[in-house]
């Protein structure tokens, strides 16, 4: 069983969004019930954009990286 990651980026105090993060996905949901994202990356939780959360495809390029849902690749060269 493959282990399910996935990325988003960091919303910043001032509202822009940062560094990707990488790691396990985390929901929560305020007293209005808004949902708030989060990601637990080595035991810290990132504030995440829900429009930039994106789940591991379980493949990896060439350099060993992991591919993301939404990623571009390039194949054959076309």
């Amino acid at each position: 069983m493959r282990e399910i990651k996935f990325r988003g980026k960091y919303i910043t105090p001032t509202g822009k969004t940062g560094a990707w993060h990488f790691g396990n996905l985390l929901t929560a949901d305020d007293v209005d019930g808004k949902q708030t994202v989060y990601i637990q990356e080595e035991g810290n939780c990132y504030c995440i954009d829900p429009n930039t959360v994106c789940e591991s495809t379980g493949v990896t390029d060439n350099y060993g990286e992991d591919i993301y849902e939404g990623d571009i690749v390039l194949v054959d060269g076309k």
